[in-house]
C-alpha cells in the first residue's frame, strides 16, 4: 500500500507549530522565558528585518550568506523561502541555536544550517562569504572589537549589512537609554580602517519612499526633535521603535 506524501505546511503553519512547541517547552522547564519573549518581539518588529532581506535577496544569488547573531533563524525562515540562497547563522546562545535548526526542520527548508559561536571568533576560513549580516549592533559592546573578524571572514568586493542606533537620532528620544549608540562619524572611520566603504545607509522604520533620504534634513530634526521631547516618556518609546534605526550596507574591498 502506498501512502501518500504529506504537503508541506504553509509558512504560517509552521511558525504557529513553533510557536506552540515554544510554549510546550516553555511550561517543561527546558527553555526560559526570554526565549518566547525574544520569538514574540521579532515577529512584532519586522521594519529592519524586511529592509535587510530585501537587500540581501538582490546581492546573494548563489552565494553563501553569513548570519551574525541569527538568535531562532528569523532571518533564514525568510530568506530561505527560495532555494536560491544558503545561509549558516551563527549564534552564542546554544539553546537558540537548537530552536533555529528546529524552526527551519518545521519549515522543511534544507538551505540552512546553524552553528554555536562567537561572532568576536568566527569559526570560518577565510574570505569565505559574500554576505555578512549583522542584526542589533545595539547588543554588541563594541562594533571594533568584530569588524576585524568580519574583514576575514568575508570575501573581496563582498558586502556587510548592519544596523545600528545612531547617536544624535536617539537624542531626540530620551526614554530610550537601554543601549549603546552610535555615532556615524564613528563607525564610518571603523569600517574604513578595515577596507569596508559604506554604500547605503536607509532608515529602516521609515515609510519606502523616506528609507532612502538619510540622512535627513536638519531642519526636518530639529521640528521633529520639539515635537517628541513634549510627548510622554512612554509615547516616544513607543515611537522610536518605527524609524530611528539606519540599515548600512558597506563594501569589502
Amino acid at each position: 500500500m502506498v501512502t501518500a506524501n504529506r504537503p508541506s505546511p504553509s509558512h504560517e503553519e509552521a511558525e504557529e507549530e513553533f510557536r506552540r512547541r515554544l510554549i510546550q517547552r516553555q511550561s517543561e522547564g527546558t527553555i526560559d522565558d526570554h526565549a518566547l519573549q525574544y520569538f514574540s518581539r521579532v515577529l512584532e518588529d519586522r521594519s529592519t528585518l524586511n529592509v535587510t532581506l530585501k537587500f540581501v535577496r538582490n546581492l546573494a544569488h548563489g552565494a553563501q550568506v553569513l548570519d551574525l547573531g541569527c538568535g531562532m533563524g528569523s532571518f533564514e525562515v525568510e530568506l530561505c523561502k527560495s532555494s536560491k540562497y544558503e545561509c549558516i547563522g551563527l549564534e552564542l546562545d546554544k539553546s537558540f541555536v537548537r530552536l533555529a535548526a528546529l524552526r527551519l526542520k518545521l519549515h522543511g527548508y534544507r538551505n540552512a544550517s546553524f552553528v554555536l559561536g562567537d561572532i568576536r571568533a568566527l569559526p570560518f576560513r577565510g574570505r569565505t562569504f559574500k554576505i555578512v549580516v549583522l542584526h542589533d549592533v545595539a547588543s554588541v559592546a563594541n562594533l571594533k572589537d568584530l569588524l576585524g573578524e568580519i574583514s576575514r571572514a568575508i570575501r573581496t568586493s563582498g558586502i556587510f549589512v548592519f544596523d545600528a542606533p545612531l547617536a544624535k537620532f536617539y537624542r531626540l528620544f530620551p526614554a530610550q537609554k537601554s543601549f549603546r549608540k552610535y555615532a556615524k562619524a564613528d563607525i564610518t572611520d571603523a569600517l574604513g580602517r578595515k577596507k569596508l566603504v559604506i554604500e547605503h545607509a536607509l532608515l529602516t522604520g521609515m515609510p519606502p519612499i523616506l528609507q532612502e533620504r538619510y540622512p535627513l534634513p536638519v531642519t526636518l530634526l530639529r521640528g521633529v526633535s520639539r515635537l517628541v521631547t513634549s510627548l510622554p516618556s512612554k509615547l516616544q518609546e513607543l515611537l522610536s521603535q518605527f524609524w530611528y534605526d539606519v540599515l548600512f550596507v558597506a563594501k569589502y574591498g
